[in-house]
């Protein structure tokens, strides 16, 4: 039969100041700040209009089609109904 194993206890000590804690804190109020900020962005409506795809590269950057013509051939297509 095994000896029941004594519990012993531990301690440590950390070299944490006052000042290391104060800077944590400041960092932290800081990034609740951008995390408020970006959620406030992310949460904004964004309308599009066909003004909103004039060039190439904007038509490229939110519909991924290569240009303006493939979309604009896209929305002449028969039987497409798309309302902006």
């Amino acid at each position: 039969m095994e000896e029941p194993v004594a519990e012993q206890d531990v301690a440590t000590q950390t070299d944490l100041t006052s000042a290391c804690i104060d800077g944590t804190r400041e960092e932290v109020v800081g990034c609740h700040h951008v995390i408020r900020d970006l959620t406030a962005r992310l949460t904004q409506k964004v309308a599009f209009s066909e003004a909103s795809f004039q060039n190439d590269e904007t038509v490229k950057f939110y519909t991924g089609l290569p240009n303006l013509a493939m979309l604009q051939a896209v929305f002449a297509f028969p039987g497409v109904c798309v309302i902006l």
